[in-house]
């Protein structure tokens, strides 16, 4: 195994949602990374995604990877495939699904393997059970990042071994902005209306209905919430503002790329979340100098406090519609909470030094992980690849 930072390979692998943080982190890795990345995609069905063509379209080694639905089988016979290609010197994944297809993969190569704990979220029993899977198997990995020390006391919690887990935050990756009338004429927003917005996944631990209780417990008039996102929970979110009276005033723009570059339309961006890891949105209202609201949850007080946004106890939708109330209503402290959380995100986020810790994990896990060794050879077949190149 390579030694020297610089000479690292390192595989990423990543079953991905059209947009997200765990995604937004991999692609970041690929850019930021100071040895050779190439990020590999597990996808149900071919045809174009999302997250695969903005990765090409930055310029990132990328191969997609399409077995079917469930066809496990057949994506760690494929990840095999491009391991053998591009022969990294360590595997690193992203999220329960790309754990499993790596670890099998990478195990039966004898690479080392190394994930990132994003969150551990609960939502539905679905997901509750398949993170309780995930968690069990995360034992085994040679190393583990958590993304904030709740992250890091629930894997801790879960039986994992303290000497591979590494605490690790989020980068912030500067990004273009839209300006305020751009950003307001692509979201079909008026231009002087007090706006507050909510960006993320709409399922139950991201909290989109705690974001509409919210609004709806403001005084009259109520600002315009805008939903940037899509979920198992959005019809549901859309009954919630109906029955409570607000339907006219929360507009759902669905799922938007780059949805960061529209961060300048809001007066404010609410995360409501019930359960958090670190979330990129953060970072990004951040840097962007946009005043933040948000439940105390995760690793949300890590990265910031009262000096640089505005917090509420989790789940209290009345701290919560209080603390938005004063964030519209106080403008020159909006300015200087948010020039705060910009000074916080620009010396402490850096993308290269972020990228760098994740190297010299890497070369540890190397080094001194303990020795992975081969499975048993297994009958699969073969799943489909494409954009395979020599990187």
């Amino acid at each position: 195994m390579t030694e020297g930072i610089a000479d690292l390979r390192v595989l990423q692998v990543i079953a991905p949602a059209p947009f997200g943080g765990a995604e937004s982190v991999a692609r970041a890795l690929s850019r930021a990374y100071p040895g050779r990345a190439h990020l590999v995609a597990l996808l149900q069905y071919g045809g174009e995604h999302p997250f695969f063509e903005q990765a090409k379209a930055e310029g990132l080694r990328v191969s997609k990877v399409t077995a079917g639905r469930r066809r496990y089988d057949l994506e760690i016979r494929a990840l095999g495939g491009l391991i053998e290609t591009h022969r990294p010197d360590v595997v690193h994944t992203h999220v329960y699904h790309a754990d499993f297809v790596g670890y099998r993969a990478a195990r039966a190569a004898g690479i080392p393997v190394v994930a990132s704990v994003h969150g551990i979220t609960g939502g539905d029993w679905k997901d509750r059970l398949y993170q309780w899977l995930d968690l069990k198997l995360l034992r085994r990995f040679d190393g583990l990042i958590c993304v904030s020390e709740s992250v890091r006391d629930k894997i801790l919690k879960a039986g994992c071994s303290p000497e591979r887990v590494h605490l690790v935050a989020n980068p912030y990756s500067a990004q273009s902005l839209l300006t305020r009338a751009e950003s307001r004429e692509v979201l079909d927003l008026p231009p002087n209306v007090p706006v507050v917005g909510w960006i993320g996944r709409v399922s139950i631990e991201k909290g989109a209905d705690l974001f509409i209780r919210a609004l709806a417990g403001l005084p009259r008039p109520h600002p315009l919430g805008v939903i940037i996102g899509t979920g198992p929970e959005i019809e549901r979110a859309r009954g919630m503002a109906r029955d409570l009276g607000v339907e006219d005033t929360v507009r759902f723009a669905g799922e938007r790329p780059n949805a960061g570059e529209l961060l300048s339309a809001f007066d404010a961006l609410v995360l409501s979340s019930r359960t958090e890891g670190l979330p990129m949105v953060l970072l990004e209202a951040m840097g962007a100098r946009v005043p933040i609201v948000a439940f105390a949850v995760g690793g949300i007080p890590d990265a910031v406090d009262e000096r640089s946004a505005w917090l509420a106890p989790p789940g209290n939708i009345a701290a919560l519609s209080d603390a938005l109330s004063n964030a519209l209503q106080r403008k020159e402290e909006a300015i200087q909470r948010s020039d705060a959380g910009e000074e916080i995100v620009r010396q402490r986020y850096g993308a290269q030094k972020w990228a760098n810790r994740m190297a010299e994990i890497h070369r540890t896990v190397i080094r001194h992980g303990k020795s992975a060794r081969p499975l048993a050879e297994q009958s699969l077949g073969k799943g489909h690849i494409e954009g395979k190149d020599d990187g």
